[in-house]
């Protein structure tokens, strides 16, 4: 009995002890504009002891003294702050602050929280550090809502973006406004590292200034200007490959003369092939022949043709550029040149484009403004006719014979097999 009562003696006294060292903490948390919130997250650090703001903003949460609190909420920044005995008045500052951001609507600049529409601002600081061709490719996967497609082949005008999606069976594409001037014709012949901002207006209130001609959304495009009392030279190189993901496993000549042989001796029937003749086995003719009505003349090799590796390659994608600017009181100017070159690839495909801008601004009087924005572009491609359906080049890799040669007996092309010859 008098163990029992010493034991309860200690537990009491250490109940004491840890309610002594508990503080009622209270106070309320706000945002920067003096707005309390509702439902911010209020934690002793190091425990699991929280609380939540009610609809007044004010929180009440047991702690220890000089403990650390953590406070949260959402689209704020987090906070810690020491605890303290007397009502405590947190402020959160918010964790984004897009909506001072000037952007460009029409004829004017806004401020985005002075907008009621949709308008989506590009960083195209961050964007501009990857190399593309086409400054469509900088949208893609950019922008809410906004759909990019590409072609595939270096430089291909066939690149597009759909702001509004698909609406009409006539035209989808956006309005380009660049520099303030309308334009319908894409963006192929604009050098990325001109550009100093993007921003797409993607609803009808955004772009209604600009009036049917925004059915598609408009994109509008900012080039960069030279700046007063500022001398700037930038210079910039890219390097980059491309290959194949993927290399599809196909038959060689004898490979598939093998399968074509188990084919037939499976159906019952007895093989027999122009290009491999009619014996028990497939053989290669490898003796110069003529096809009939042609005047090539074709030799077969033991090992055949990969198509793969004579189509595709590993194909270089190179971009040199250089930007200068200056200005002062009376006037500022900008000039930027730069050279892409891309190889496809599928061999003897490329694009090279070289492009020279120039803009400057004049202020002779307070009253006079003067100036102008040229943009010089010109570009040398090579493409192929198609990549899609059975005339496509990529189909032609998987269905030409593999023992076909890619040069005729004389080194010319061989061209396309259609079916299976008739040797003479």
């Amino acid at each position: 009995m008098h163990r029992i009562k010493t034991f309860l003696l200690f537990f009491t006294l250490v109940s004491s002890v840890t309610a002594l060292g508990q503080n009622k903490v209270t106070g309320t948390v706000a945002d920067k504009n003096g707005e309390l919130l509702i439902g911010a997250s209020v934690s002793v650090v190091g425990t699991k002891i929280n609380s939540v703001t009610d609809a007044e903003g004010l929180f009440t949460i047991s702690a220890p003294a000089n403990a650390d609190l953590l406070i949260a909420a959402f689209g704020k920044k987090s906070k810690t702050v020491t605890a303290s005995n007397k009502p405590m008045a947190i402020v959160l500052e918010n964790a984004f602050e897009l909506l001072d951001e000037t952007v460009v609507v029409g004829y004017t600049t806004k401020r985005k929280k002075e907008r009621t529409g949709s308008v989506a601002v590009i960083d195209f600081e961050k964007v501009s550090k990857t190399p593309f061709s086409d400054v469509t490719q900088a949208l893609q996967g950019k922008v809410a809502g906004v759909i990019g497609t590409q072609d595939g082949q270096p430089g291909s005008g066939r690149n597009s973006i759909r702001v509004r999606g698909v609406t009409t069976l006539n035209n989808n594409n956006p309005l380009y406004v660049i520099d303030g001037v309308p334009s319908t014709e894409g963006l192929g012949n604009l050098n990325p590292s001109d550009i100093s901002s993007i921003q797409v207006l993607k609803d009808a209130a955004s772009a209604s200034i600009y009036g049917s001609r925004s059915a598609g959304g408009v994109i509008v495009i900012t080039t960069k200007k030279g700046k007063k009392d500022k001398v700037s030279t930038e210079f910039g190189s890219t390097l980059g490959f491309q290959t194949t993901a993927n290399k599809l496993d196909m038959l060689d000549a004898q490979g598939w003369g093998q399968v074509y042989w188990t084919a037939a001796q499976n159906d019952g029937i007895t093989a027999r092939h122009p290009l491999y003749g009619d014996g028990a086995s497939p053989v290669i003719n490898t003796t110069p022949f003529v096809i009939s009505n042609q005047r090539q003349i074709y030799q077969f090799t033991e090992t055949g043709t990969d198509w793969h590796e004579e189509v595709y390659r590993t194909a270089i994608q190179q971009q040199h550029y250089a930007n200068f600017s200056s200005g002062n009181d009376r006037s500022t100017y900008a000039l930027g040149i730069s050279n892409f070159n891309q190889e496809g690839l599928i061999r003897h495909t490329n694009y090279e484009r070289t492009t020279l801008r120039f803009n400057s601004v004049f202020n002779p009087a307070s009253w006079l403004t003067i100036g102008e924005n040229v943009n010089v572009s010109y570009s040398d491609q090579t493409q192929i006719g198609t990549q899609q359906g059975q005339d496509g080049i990529p189909m032609d890799v998987i269905r030409q014979h593999p023992m076909w040669p890619v040069y005729d007996y004389l080194g010319g092309f061989a061209g396309r097999i259609t079916g299976m010859p008739d040797v003479r």
